[in-house]
């Protein structure tokens, strides 16, 4: 009998235990409250991944964010729009927005010594020194692996036109002047570019409103709105191909919104640009069309994947729609169509995309 009551005893003693831990055990196995704290820009706070996505409103992980008709400017959404930060790689689509109107889209570059100014470790298109390319080939190596080899031979040959020296840094210097009065012909108040790629400088800053009004100065090239939509593009290896075996590049647009087998497809977009430092954050600026309506969202200082998530929400509210992320969040890699390729540029873990 005593035995019995023991036994009982023990396993009443168990069940009370068990209830009392599980919930701190749930709470430490599945917890994911981990502050993302990648940038220490002066402009930025620090975007967290726990915030609530996709439900009842605009629930957005991004600092700062703008949704404008892209056809009227008219503002639908706007959070801190005019606060100062750290373009990154969105950067880029002043950069081809300034190529387009100085150069003719067949032009021909032959590429000089101004890749040697692109950082090591940065996001890049695999353009060789020699090689010659044509001015739609460098928007292209600019806007869809974000190449940023691509924006310094546009920056050198467009600014040497400018410029009145022919040396390197002159010439990019003459370029960012370019683009800080294209900047403020198409209203920007808030920016200030210093190079043609958005790697990080302290005096090299806009807002989601002035980015937002550059893309719409953009999108009005129909030839810049193929290019930035273009999921894919191949090209024969400079270095490695001759007439027999050519030997390909791929690019991958850095843009998920635009890749079919991303979880972040959205079959709208029609792009525009991603952009990623430490201390930028993790930005996109997108567009999506339907039904003739076209919208441009910007979302800056966001989390790795929550500035597709954040633009999702966005989109959909300038289009009227309901569309939903992918539940399964694991991006499906592609491999290259060539296998022996020198250059199969995706970016994802470049440091400036």
């Amino acid at each position: 009998m005593k035995k019995l009551i023991l036994v009982i005893f023990t396993i009443i003693m168990l069940l009370i235990v068990g209830n009392v831990l599980e919930p701190n055990t749930y709470k430490d196995l599945y917890s994911d409250t981990t502050e993302i704290a990648y940038q220490e820009g002066a402009f930025q706070e620090k975007a967290t991944e726990d915030m609530p996505l996709l439900s009842e409103g605009l629930q957005l992980i991004g600092s700062s964010a703008i949704l404008i008709d892209a056809d009227s400017g008219d503002i639908l959404y706007e959070k801190n729009a005019d606060q100062k930060a750290y373009p990154a790689s969105t950067t880029k689509i002043l950069t081809a927005l300034v190529a387009l109107e100085e150069m003719g889209l067949k032009d021909t570059i032959k590429v000089g010594e101004e890749v040697n100014k692109v950082r090591l470790h940065s996001s890049k298109a695999g353009i060789d020194y020699g090689e010659t390319l044509t001015v739609e080939t460098l928007i292209k190596g600019l806007m869809i692996p974000s190449g940023n080899d691509a924006a310094y031979v546009l920056a050198r040959h467009i600014g040497k036109k400018h410029g009145s020296h022919q040396d390197v840094n002159t010439s990019i210097k003459a370029f960012t002047k370019l683009m800080n009065e294209y900047g403020k012909a198409r209203g920007l108040t808030s920016s200030a570019f210093n190079n043609p790629d958005g790697y990080h400088h302290e005096n090299h800053y806009s807002t989601a409103k002035d980015l937002a009004l550059i893309t719409k100065a953009a999108l009005s090239y129909p030839e810049f709105r193929e290019i930035c939509g273009t999921p894919y593009f191949k090209m024969k290896d400079f270095k490695q191909y001759n007439e027999h075996d050519a030997t390909m590049r791929y690019w991958e647009n850095t843009n998920k919104l635009l890749v079919k087998h991303s979880p972040y497809y959205y079959e709208h977009a029609i792009g525009i640009k991603t952009g990623y430092t430490k201390e930028a954050g993790y930005c996109l600026v997108s567009a999506a069309s339907c039904n003739n309506k076209t919208v441009i969202a910007v979302v800056l200082n966001s989390s790795e994947w929550g500035r597709f998530e954040d633009s999702i929400q966005l989109l959909n509210m300038g289009l009227g729609l309901n569309i939903k992320v992918q539940e399964n969040k694991q991006e499906v890699k592609v491999e290259p169509m060539n296998r022996k390729s020198r250059r199969y540029v995706m970016c994802k873990h470049h440091i400036v995309k």
